[in-house]
């Protein structure tokens, strides 16, 4: 009899429990197990009938280039002990080495392999008085300057890359000597920068004409070798480079303009870049 009582309530709770099972079932509440699933199961649905989108892919913000400076430094070959000081500053120069003089080759070796060198022509200048031995002159032949400059630029073989002027007011305001000239300066396959030492030179102007890579000097950091002048010029080339996008200045190898070089330059770095000169030719 109490076996029967036993079997008997087994069975009436089991019935109580399938009863219960199927109607947490109907109103939706499932073990969690089963949830977890039917949850899965749902998105898989949903992610079959959803259009797949793509990510975007953020671009890259591309560096802006900035401006460019190019400082020659003319002169070099007078004083050798003040011309290694250049050294110091560090950035991209171009090196007008005078030809003829007493440390000529001591700053073509000292610099060849660490800056560009560009031939600092002596030209004839307006001024008697800033006439110099072994200058070319608006008195010789085509055959005189053919030969004056090939034995100037023989003065700084191999490394000449481009020719600069030296004073040249007068020679280079006369297209007739000037054209003799860079017909000369195309042979040897050189740049040429005006050093624009008279508003009415023909220098750059023609040597776009005869296609030679050129550019024209747009400020002199030195007429005035007071340290802060020097300074305010090297600031506004960096001004006119911004407006242009590029700008050249000519200084020379004296040690007040070496040292605002080599103080100044590396403020500036983040503002513009500090090229040779053979990279803002046109």
């Amino acid at each position: 009899m109490f076996k029967k009582l036993i079997f008997f309530t087994v069975a009436i709770l089991l019935i109580f429990l399938a009863f219960n099972y199927l109607d947490e079932e109907k109103n939706g509440v499932l073990p969690e197990n089963e949830e977890k699933e039917e949850v899965e199961r749902e998105k898989e649905e949903q992610d079959k009938d959803s259009p797949v989108i793509p990510e975007k892919e953020v671009p890259k913000e591309s560096g802006k280039e900035l401006p460019k400076v190019s400082i020659i430094i003319d002169d070099l070959g007078n004083n050798f002990s003040v011309d290694k000081e250049i050294a110091k500053i560090n950035a991209d120069l171009t090196l007008a080495i005078l030809p003829f003089r007493e440390n000529t080759k001591s700053a073509v070796d000292f610099f060849a392999n660490e800056q560009e060198i560009v031939l600092h022509l002596p030209l004839e200048p307006i001024s008697k008085d800033q006439w110099e031995e072994k200058m070319i002159t608006t008195a010789m032949s085509e055959k005189e300057i053919k030969e004056k400059f090939s034995l100037a630029l023989e003065e700084l073989a191999p490394y000449a890359v481009g020719v600069n002027n030296h004073k040249g007011s007068l020679f280079t305001a006369d297209e007739k000597y000037m054209e003799t000239l860079l017909k000369e300066v195309r042979k040897k396959d050189l740049f040429f920068v005006d050093s624009f030492t008279i508003g009415s030179s023909k220098g750059h102007l023609l040597a776009k004409e005869m296609g030679i890579k050129t550019t024209k000097r747009d400020i002199f950091l030195d007429n005035s070798r007071e340290k802060e002048e020097i300074k305010r010029k090297l600031h506004k080339t960096v001004s006119l480079a911004k407006e242009q996008g590029s700008a050249v200045a000519i200084g020379h190898s004296f040690p007040e303009t070496i040292e605002v070089l080599t103080k100044e330059i590396p403020k500036l770095k983040n503002e513009v870049n500090f090229v040779k000169v053979s990279q803002v030719l046109k």
